[in-house]
């Protein structure tokens, strides 16, 4: 793996952090961010320096100073790419807080269902550099904590072809956000989100929705809950009230 960090921070600050970097990585990326960036689109500055290197690089994964990553955490996402060919591989995240114990985060669904809401931890997948070069996805601006889901979903529109890995191999560790109360209120966003999972439906069609679900693993993971069964019901309204409008 090559480290490529992104920072945002004083210039006295940024030469400090190089220097640590390079005493630990040697052949680490460091890659400065304008400071009017929010949250995930910093990530942004790191995915246009994949667009120029886009040959150096077979898969990308996105880890943030508050993930911790378990042993073979690399090794076992690679190995489910090569053996299945898929453009993005996940695994399962717990997540802990100040003085709490571990617990687990969300399980895996069939991977249409990310119409309905985001099951794919970021800090827990691989993703092929050709899928982000072809989809040229990036992070929107802050989105009230929708910005992941947001660019999952860009990816799905991309075609982009999901594996689960039913193995925990990370953590996110919880902190506290503050509400960006300039930017507007978070169901701004959310409509946003759903106008994309429309797009996203219409591309898919309602016959890659039934062939998600017949084709899932649902004895890999845990029972369904209340939540996930409404999640995959609405998840097919999405796709069927597509399918109408296309018709």
């Amino acid at each position: 793996m090559v480290p490529c960090v992104v920072v945002c921070c004083d210039m006295d600050s940024v030469s400090a952090i190089e220097a640590h970097v390079r005493a630990i990585a040697p052949a680490a990326v460091i890659l400065r961010a304008p400071s009017s960036g929010r949250g995930k689109e910093q990530i942004n500055v790191a995915l246009d320096y994949l667009d120029r290197e886009r040959d150096r690089f077979t898969f990308v994964s996105f880890i943030e100073e508050h993930h911790v990553l378990y042993p073979f955490y690399a090794a076992r996402l690679a190995e489910a790419h090569e053996l299945t060919g898929a453009d993005i591989s996940f695994a399962l995240s717990t997540e802990r807080g100040p003085g709490d114990a571990r617990k687990p985060r969300r399980s895996a669904l069939p991977t249409a269902a990310l119409v309905a809401a985001n099951f794919v931890p970021l800090e827990c997948c691989l993703i092929r550099t050709d899928l982000l070069v072809r989809s040229r996805a990036r992070f929107g601006d802050y989105m009230g904590g929708l910005e992941e889901w947001d660019f999952m979903l860009a990816l799905l529109t991309a075609g982009a072809q999901f594996w689960h890995l039913p193995e925990t191999l990370c953590e996110a560790r919880t902190v506290s956000q503050v509400e960006d109360l300039e930017k507007g209120p978070a169901i701004d966003f959310r409509e946003r989100v759903l106008a994309r999972r429309r797009d996203v439906a219409r591309t898919l069609g309602t016959a890659q929705f039934v062939r998600d679900v017949a084709e899932f693993d649902f004895s890999d993971r845990p029972p369904l809950s209340p939540e996930e069964i409404a999640q995959l019901i609405e998840a097919r309204h999405v796709f069927e009230n597509a399918e109408a409008l296309r018709g």
